[in-house]
């Protein structure tokens, strides 16, 4: 387009070649936007996450209420809030984590994937949490350096396989 609007004024069918610039990149950019997104979710990069969203949203909100009620058990007992509204708190809060844990299990009952993806995410915050703790008894003195090396292999390793097993089932389930 560029090269067709920097064409000298006095050039032979220069508006000819300006409107048929135009209309390649008018067409070009309606064919490449309404083709872009249904091309994206066949190839599997793209997805329409409606159940997804909806579950970070429930879990957001659940982890949010939770984070909340150890803050309210959290404040000092100085008088600074009757034990009334404290109370009163406490039940909105207590009730506001039943619902959000049952918008989360139904959720994860409608959706294997989201399922699976929060399993996947539970194994790994636990093997991290093995590591952490292996690195601590290195630190104590109860295990030594050869003994830490072997544990944080062993560890590491199965976190590959899960890593493998997930990508795996990933591309499984998008080749179908």
């Amino acid at each position: 387009m560029v090269l067709a609007l920097s064409l000298v004024s006095g050039f032979p069918h220069r508006e000819t070649i300006v409107a048929m610039a135009f209309g390649v990149v008018i067409l070009s950019i309606l064919i490449q936007g309404l083709t872009a997104g249904p091309l994206l979710r066949l190839l599997r990069l793209a997805r329409r996450g409606t159940k997804r969203m909806a579950y970070e949203r429930a879990r957001g909100a659940l982890l949010s209420a939770r984070a909340a009620l150890l803050a309210l058990e959290a404040l000092p007992p100085d008088g600074s809030a009757t034990p009334e509204s404290l109370a009163a708190l406490r039940e909105q809060y207590a009730e506001q984590i039943r619902r959000g844990e049952q918008e989360v299990g139904a959720l994860l009952v409608q959706t294997a994937e989201l399922r699976e993806d929060e399993e996947i995410a539970l194994h790994r915050h636990l093997l991290v949490v093995e590591k952490e703790a292996a690195s601590d008894l290195y630190r104590q003195g109860v295990i030594g350096s050869e003994a830490l090396a072997a544990l944080l292999s062993e560890i590491n390793t199965r976190l590959l396989s899960l890593e493998e097993r997930h990508r795996g089932a990933k591309r499984k389930e998008s080749a179908h």
